[in-house]
């Protein structure tokens, strides 16, 4: 079984339009996908759950 990598950049701008299955590192933020979707989707939901997290604290 081959083991998935794990994408690394520095910011969204980086990552291609459609994001493939699989894991990627944004700035520090890890984030694992099953299905393709469209990168601007991921950052959006990303960007709203940080800001969940920071308006009612994380339990992570």
């Amino acid at each position: 079984m081959a083991s998935l990598k794990i994408v690394k950049v520095k910011s969204w701008d980086e990552l291609p339009e459609i994001l493939e299955p699989g894991e990627y590192e944004v700035d520090g933020v890890r984030i694992t996908i099953a299905e393709a979707l469209p990168r601007e989707v991921v950052e959006r939901h990303c960007r709203l759950g940080r800001m969940l997290a920071e308006k009612y604290g994380s339990s992570a």
